[in-house]
């Protein structure tokens, strides 16, 4: 249970038993205002965790796309080294 939600449960009985009904009710929109901003505060923590989890997948990705083709650069310029060495034998 979240802490709004256990001010609300422990905290409801009193508020409406101290205080008159107008400031009881206001008092209950606030906390219902809270708790809607909770909710929507949690829903944008899980879209911003799931654009970053694919913000790294595709990351890894590239790295793992850059790391293949720079071995096959590299693996063309050993091949052109090796013929540029053999003509230079001849």
């Amino acid at each position: 249970m979240t802490p709004t939600k256990r001010l609300i449960s422990k905290g409801y009985g009193f508020f409406s038993c101290s205080i008159g009904a107008s400031r009881c009710e206001r008092l209950s929109e606030r906390l219902l205002a809270i708790i809607s901003l909770e909710v929507e505060i949690r829903k944008l923590l899980h879209e911003i965790r799931r654009i970053a989890e694919q913000a790294l997948t595709r990351a890894r990705a590239a790295r793992a796309e850059g790391a293949s083709a720079v071995q096959a650069a590299r693996a063309r310029l050993e091949c052109l080294e090796r013929e540029i060495q053999g003509m230079q034998a001849r």
